[in-house]
């Protein structure tokens, strides 16, 4: 298994590349702002994006959600129940900081 990390944006929050060694599996956790980052290792490797793995919803750790949809529109979103209410008001919390979020119409997986 490999893990890459990346770290970035103003709350200076960490998102992960996690790979199979054995396959060109893999799963994004928690894609921030460096999201602009893992999208090109994804494309130029050839990654099969399996999921992307929410630890919790705060803007930080979300923001970048829309960057990976848009190479793999289809990739399921893991989030726990707890947070999606937060997930949702995504747009609102990205208003406080002057920022724009891009909701996701896809439905999320709850409980990870």
């Amino acid at each position: 298994m490999k893990i890459r990390a990346f770290t970035g944006g103003g709350f200076g929050e960490n998102t992960y590349l996690v790979i199979c060694g054995n396959s060109s599996a893999a799963v994004v956790i928690d894609p921030g702002a460096a999201a602009s980052e893992v999208v090109p290792q994804i494309q130029d490797e050839g990654l099969d994006l399996h999921a992307i793995l929410l630890t919790h919803a705060h803007l930080d750790h979300i923001e970048g959600v829309s960057e990976i949809r848009a190479i793999s529109p289809d990739v399921p979103i893991w989030l726990h129940a707890d947070d999606r209410e937060l997930y949702e008001v995504a747009p609102f919390q990205a208003q406080m900081f002057g920022m724009t979020a891009t909701p996701q119409s896809r439905p999320l997986q709850m409980n990870f």
